[in-house]
């Protein structure tokens, strides 16, 4: 792990204290989902999804602690994140139906 950059540091278990940086970025994401899925009226059983979004929502912001403001992405990558595509969470969507599935006067998406 050494040769990418990745320093490994133990700490004693059921010690909170010791992982102040860890804890506060857990809690952060979870606040995250809890509030996407209150906001956006999303069932408890896709929470595990939704989690997933406010990670990759969180990487894509700029952050105070990177030089400029830059985001995680940024650093990481040497680019800024494109977000153009990120809609509100709890939009309506339509599924289109394929074309040889379609009934002459039905609908083209649900």
């Amino acid at each position: 792990m050494d040769d990418l950059g990745i320093e490994f540091e133990p700490a004693a278990l059921y010690a909170q204290e010791e992982n102040g940086v860890v804890e506060r970025s857990q809690r952060t994401s979870t606040e995250i989902t809890r509030l996407m899925i209150l906001a956006g009226n999303i069932l408890d059983f896709l929470w595990p999804n939704v989690l997933l979004v406010a990670i990759y929502i969180k990487n894509r912001r700029p952050i105070r602690a990177l030089l400029n403001g830059m985001s995680p992405y940024e650093k990481l990558k040497g680019k800024p994140p494109l977000v153009y595509y990120l809609r509100a969470l709890g939009s309506t969507v339509y599924s289109l139906i394929a074309e040889e599935d379609r009934v002459k006067l039905a609908r083209f998406a649900l």
